[in-house]
């Protein structure tokens, strides 16, 4: 019996709506089905991984973003995935290469120069990783992650007035990004304590 390659789009754009809703189970069901259906969709298998990573089933995610990456070796959004999870177990010379070329295929990438920063972050590379985050922002003014992730920066060089407007904007662009929010709250509360210190010593 011929299968219908429209039947497969069904599922697959099910499992889209279902994802967003935040159940993975669900998604993870559909987009199975659909890979069943056309095994050699690139964006079926990365998705499937997106989820699966979600999941904590990192070593799963893996095979299907190569799997990704097999049937199409330019397929940005594979890359940048791999990469994530790549860092996750701790192969970052692995997870700088596929963001680097998530970048030779989309130069503007806003998430892939924002997880490379990321990586230079955790490394102590503060200019790189600021560099990074600057490149995200330019490419798309609206991505909140790269601008919490710049005020990170500044905070642990002690601007403080900085990171404060950087985690407001971040804040501002998505209300619901608590990562932003604490970071907001901790940095407002490190002025304050500096400006106090500045005081007592000014008093003595």
């Amino acid at each position: 019996m011929r299968l219908d390659p429209d039947y497969a789009s069904a599922h697959y754009n099910l499992a889209i709506a279902l994802a967003e809703k935040g159940q993975a189970q669900e998604a993870i069901k559909h987009y199975r089905e659909a890979l069943r259906i056309t095994p050699e969709d690139p964006s079926v298998h990365t998705n499937l991984g997106i989820e699966l990573y979600q999941l904590g089933k990192v070593n799963e995610a893996l095979a299907h973003y190569t799997k990704a990456l097999e049937i199409d070796s330019d397929f940005e959004n594979a890359h940048i995935h791999l990469g994530i999870a790549l860092a996750k177990i701790g192969k970052i010379p692995d997870a700088v290469a596929h963001y680097t070329e998530a970048l030779r295929i989309n130069p503007a990438s806003a998430e892939a120069h924002n997880n490379l920063g990321n990586i230079y972050l955790k490394q102590g590379r503060l200019k790189q990783a600021m560099q990074q985050y600057a490149r995200a922002i330019e490419t798309n003014r609206a991505y909140a992650p790269a601008y919490n992730n710049m005020g990170v920066v500044f905070f642990k060089l002690g601007n403080f007035d900085r990171a404060i407007v950087l985690f407001e904007e971040a804040v501002r662009l998505d209300s619901d990004f608590g990562d932003a929010q604490n970071n907001l709250a901790n940095a407002s509360k490190a002025k304050m304590d500096s400006a106090a210190a500045s005081a007592v010593n000014n008093k003595q």
